[in-house]
């Protein structure tokens, strides 16, 4: 009897994987389109740098005078206070030490001599949310959204607006959009930098 049991469950077990082997389900290969968001054609190229060098304006004389220098320590350029140099100077930052910030002007690596009172560090955006006025953004390339990555829900402007940066969340910036002529306000993300780019314009002035 107990050889006819064992005879039994083994025959049942081979069938039994005989019909799984003989029923296997075929997965179909599906292709599934990912839609990738477009860069902006814009670019404020900020490669390689690490924030930029902004003067502190509040520590600002009328004698205050800025050498940039050369790699060989010569003067390259001076920038004055005396006629406003300063209230509009900021330079993209490729690194620092103790001494001396090497900062990039017009495509070439230039250096400043650190000044605690007068110039201090930014990274790109602590500078975009507490050092400029407004923000320019195209935005039939790089509309405002609903949240990040989300959909479209402004893609065209009036001719008296302004947009300003509310707050960032790593590549995307909250912006406020106001239209003067309605008096409309619309809130949403774009997409503002990635590792080489920003992607919107800085205008520090109204």
């Amino acid at each position: 009897m107990k050889n006819i049991l064992i005879f039994i469950t083994t025959s049942f077990l081979i069938y039994s994987c005989k019909e799984v082997k003989d029923n296997n389900f075929k997965i179909e290969k599906t292709n599934i389109e990912v839609t990738t968001l477009k860069d902006p054609s814009y670019c404020n190229n900020i490669e390689n740098t690490i924030g930029i060098v902004v003067v502190n304006k509040e520590s600002l004389k009328d004698e205050d005078q800025l050498n940039i220098l050369n790699e060989d320590l010569s003067t390259f350029r001076k920038i004055s206070n005396a006629n406003g140099e300063y209230q509009i100077s900021s330079f993209k930052c490729l690194s620092v030490n103790d001494s001396i910030y090497s900062v990039l002007i017009e495509g070439e690596t230039k250096y400043i001599l650190r000044d605690k009172e007068l110039l201090h560090l930014q990274k790109w955006d602590e500078h975009v949310l507490n050092n400029i006025f407004s923000i320019g953004i195209d935005l039939e390339e790089n509309p405002i959204r609903e949240i990040i990555e989300g959909k479209p829900i402004l893609s065209k402007t009036s001719n008296n607006y302004r947009i300003f940066p509310v707050k960032i969340k790593g590549n995307w910036m909250k912006v406020k959009y106001q239209d003067y002529n309605n008096e409309r306000i619309i809130e949403g993300w774009v997409k503002w930098r990635n590792e080489k780019c920003i992607f919107v314009e800085i205008f520090y002035f109204a």
